[in-house]
């Protein structure tokens, strides 16, 4: 008997997901392995299923077995959750189910920190695309969510016994692990008086020069010669040995490779970069790049956005169903439903936007050539515009006073 379970219909731009419910609970963390102050316990109810249908109008949705919409909109729902809640991603999932499908009746316990650091990764996708798509370029914005996509700490999680979630973490990293150090002296230029390594360079087009001093002390970690923030961090040590050293590698691996080694050799040695607080640097920096380097980030942006996606897209499996003699799709759970209504969003012509009202945290799905929409509702639209009059009055107040 062929499943029916799970599958997305792409007739008339349309596909769907039956998830399940779970029960959970919040209790407070006493093992040393987690890190949060919290851990999930997780059990499946495979008696209690929910529908999922996502339309280019509405999103996904949450909807009855016969196709009658409950709740519209799930993924801006998702993207609205308040950063770093436990209480109201909780709710979220006892609304609309657990990212992953679970066995019947297995308990799953799960450390808060890596939920928190799941919903981070789809909230900083969403908004990265947003950013590739706007008039006006926020090459700060962009920075700082590309390089959070990129560079924190991968997500590790068990799901069941047997599975464990595993998140995007780019194949660069591989190459920065594996590369090994080369001190040669017949490399050396010599400019005034000083070695220089002078080294290929795809972003400015001809070689770079690195004073010889400095990649030795970078490399060695001994300071003989420089010492400034971060010189011994790791990962710059590793960035800065690949950028002399590997020239073998695919055009965008070399792109990352120099892109990161301008950006902490000039900017500011990256110590750790968080959805939350951004990108935290050693020492004093900046964010200022020149044409360049705001072309590389650009590539490089839009590469890391289709790496996170299709990473968590790449289960989804193309199926043509006997019964409805149309294309289909079967998802394992909900996180890839969330990924896929990204997958599925139309460049340049659909955009989420957070809510113009500054008390509300709503994200709503609309065409990007509708610049006048800037409310979820008219409840906000209303609050904003009272919010304005009384700061007008106030001003007039003050001025005849």
């Amino acid at each position: 008997m062929i499943d029916a379970e799970n599958f997305f219909n792409l007739g008339t731009d349309y596909f769907s997901f039956i998830g399940q419910k779970c029960h959970f609970e919040i209790q407070k963390n006493d093992n040393p392995h987690f890190v949060s102050k919290n851990i999930l316990t997780v059990v499946s109810d495979s008696d209690e299923q929910l529908f999922f249908s996502f339309s280019g109008n509405d999103g996904l949705c949450l909807t009855t077995e016969f196709g009658s919409i409950i709740h519209k909109n799930i993924l801006g729902k998702f993207l609205s959750l308040p950063s770093n809640n436990a209480k109201a991603l909780l709710e979220f999932f006892e609304n609309y189910g657990y990212f992953f499908k679970m066995p019947p009746n297995e308990t799953n316990i799960v450390d808060f920190s890596h939920l928190i650091q799941v919903t981070y990764h789809i909230k900083a996708a969403l908004l990265l695309m947003n950013e590739l798509q706007n008039v006006t370029i926020n090459y700060d914005e962009i920075l700082r969510l590309t390089l959070f996509l990129l560079l924190a700490p991968p997500i590790e999680m068990k799901i069941t016994e047997k599975q464990t979630y595993t998140g995007y973490h780019d194949s660069v990293f591989k190459t920065l692990d594996s590369v090994i150090t080369i001190n040669d002296s017949s490399d050396y230029i010599t400019i005034d008086n000083e070695d220089y390594y002078s080294i290929p360079d795809i972003i400015y087009g001809k070689s770079f020069n690195l004073r010889v001093d400095e990649y030795e002390d970078i490399s060695t970690g001994e300071k003989f010669m420089y010492s400034y923030p971060g010189i011994d961090d790791s990962r710059y040590r590793k960035i800065t040995v690949a950028y002399k050293n590997c020239h073998h590698v695919s055009k965008i691996q070399r792109l990352l490779i120099d892109f990161l080694f301008h950006f902490m050799n000039s900017n500011g040695v990256i110590k750790n970069v968080s959805f939350d607080l951004g990108i935290e640097f050693y020492g004093t920096s900046n964010l200022d790049l020149d044409d360049k380097m705001k072309k590389a980030l650009l590539i490089i942006a839009k590469h890391v956005l289709s790496q996170e996606i299709n990473h968590h897209v790449s289960r989804m499996k193309p199926i043509y169903n006997p019964v409805t003699l149309e294309p289909s799709w079967k998802a394992p759970n909900l996180l890839t439903a969330l990924y896929f209504s990204l997958f599925y969003m139309k460049p340049k012509s659909e955009i989420y936007r957070k809510c113009a009202n500054p008390s509300c945290t709503n994200f709503f799905l609309v065409k990007t050539s509708n610049s006048r929409k800037k409310y979820c509702c008219d409840a906000c639209r209303n609050a904003s515009n009272q919010r304005d009059y009384r700061s007008r009055q106030k001003k007039i107040t003050k001025a005849g006073g």
